[in-house]
Protein backbone atom coordinates (compact mmCIF):
# COMPACT_ATOMS: atom_id res chain seq x y z
CA UNK A 1 0.00 0.00 0.00
CA UNK A 2 1.05 3.39 -0.79
CA UNK A 3 1.67 5.32 2.40
CA UNK A 4 -0.80 8.16 3.64
CA UNK A 5 1.55 10.93 2.90
CA UNK A 6 1.13 9.91 -0.95
CA UNK A 7 -2.44 11.18 -1.01
CA UNK A 8 -1.66 14.12 0.46
CA UNK A 9 0.79 14.61 -2.57
CA UNK A 10 -1.62 13.73 -5.08
CA UNK A 11 -3.73 16.55 -3.40
CA UNK A 12 -1.31 19.14 -3.23
CA UNK A 13 -0.84 18.51 -6.89
CA UNK A 14 -4.13 18.22 -7.69
CA UNK A 15 -5.39 21.92 -5.99
CA UNK A 16 -2.13 23.09 -7.38
CA UNK A 17 -3.61 22.06 -10.89
CA UNK A 18 -7.03 23.83 -10.23
CA UNK A 19 -5.48 27.01 -9.31
CA UNK A 20 -3.23 26.72 -11.75
CA UNK A 21 -6.27 26.72 -13.97
CA UNK A 22 -8.15 29.16 -12.01
CA UNK A 23 -5.45 32.13 -12.96
CA UNK A 24 -5.21 31.45 -16.18
CA UNK A 25 -9.03 31.82 -16.44
CA UNK A 26 -8.61 35.45 -14.87
CA UNK A 27 -5.76 36.48 -16.70
CA UNK A 28 -8.49 35.93 -19.57
CA UNK A 29 -11.18 37.92 -18.00
CA UNK A 30 -10.92 40.93 -19.50
CA UNK A 31 -11.34 39.71 -23.00
CA UNK A 32 -14.30 39.31 -25.10
CA UNK A 33 -13.59 37.19 -28.47
CA UNK A 34 -17.01 35.59 -29.12
CA UNK A 35 -19.38 38.70 -28.49
CA UNK A 36 -20.43 40.61 -31.10
CA UNK A 37 -20.21 44.48 -29.95
CA UNK A 38 -23.28 45.22 -31.81
CA UNK A 39 -25.64 43.63 -29.57
CA UNK A 40 -27.56 45.39 -26.93
CA UNK A 41 -28.21 43.49 -23.97
CA UNK A 42 -31.15 45.64 -21.85
CA UNK A 43 -33.78 44.40 -20.21
CA UNK A 44 -37.36 45.65 -20.83
CA UNK A 45 -38.60 47.44 -17.93
CA UNK A 46 -39.11 45.75 -14.53
CA UNK A 47 -43.22 45.21 -12.97
CA UNK A 48 -45.74 48.30 -14.06
CA UNK A 49 -47.86 48.96 -11.01
CA UNK A 50 -50.84 47.79 -13.13
CA UNK A 51 -48.76 44.41 -12.82
CA UNK A 52 -48.47 44.11 -9.22
CA UNK A 53 -51.47 45.24 -8.15
CA UNK A 54 -52.97 42.34 -11.28
CA UNK A 55 -50.41 40.06 -8.99
CA UNK A 56 -51.62 41.07 -5.58
CA UNK A 57 -55.49 40.90 -6.73
CA UNK A 58 -54.87 37.50 -8.04
CA UNK A 59 -53.36 36.13 -5.20
CA UNK A 60 -55.64 37.64 -2.68
CA UNK A 61 -58.38 35.99 -4.87
CA UNK A 62 -56.73 33.25 -4.59
CA UNK A 63 -56.18 32.77 -0.75
CA UNK A 64 -59.91 33.43 -0.19
CA UNK A 65 -61.04 30.91 -3.06
CA UNK A 66 -58.66 28.13 -1.11
CA UNK A 67 -59.85 29.74 1.99
CA UNK A 68 -63.28 29.72 0.90
CA UNK A 69 -62.98 25.60 -0.20
CA UNK A 70 -61.74 24.45 3.18
CA UNK A 71 -64.38 26.18 4.64
CA UNK A 72 -66.68 24.18 2.83
CA UNK A 73 -65.26 20.62 3.08
CA UNK A 74 -65.52 21.73 7.24
CA UNK A 75 -69.29 22.28 7.10
CA UNK A 76 -70.29 19.41 4.97
CA UNK A 77 -68.60 17.41 6.90
CA UNK A 78 -70.54 17.68 10.50
CA UNK A 79 -73.58 18.31 7.59
CA UNK A 80 -73.37 14.38 6.31
CA UNK A 81 -72.81 13.23 9.92
CA UNK A 82 -76.40 13.72 10.69
CA UNK A 83 -77.83 13.53 7.26
CA UNK A 84 -76.22 9.64 7.12
CA UNK A 85 -78.11 8.89 10.67
CA UNK A 86 -81.39 10.02 9.68
CA UNK A 87 -81.60 7.22 7.86
CA UNK A 88 -80.52 5.07 10.24
CA UNK A 89 -83.73 6.57 12.54
CA UNK A 90 -85.95 6.11 9.68
CA UNK A 91 -85.51 2.53 9.63
CA UNK A 92 -85.90 2.62 13.56
CA UNK A 93 -88.73 4.58 13.26
CA UNK A 94 -90.64 2.03 10.60
CA UNK A 95 -89.48 -0.66 12.73
CA UNK A 96 -91.61 0.64 15.16
CA UNK A 97 -94.41 2.09 13.35
CA UNK A 98 -94.95 -1.98 11.78
CA UNK A 99 -94.51 -3.08 15.24
CA UNK A 100 -97.29 -1.16 16.56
Amino acid sequence: MSSPWDCVCEFIRSQSANLQNIMQSLGNQNTISDLDTSDTLSLQGGMSPLHLFMFLLLAVWGFLYVNGRQTQGESAKPSQGPSSSSPGGGSSSSGSSSSG
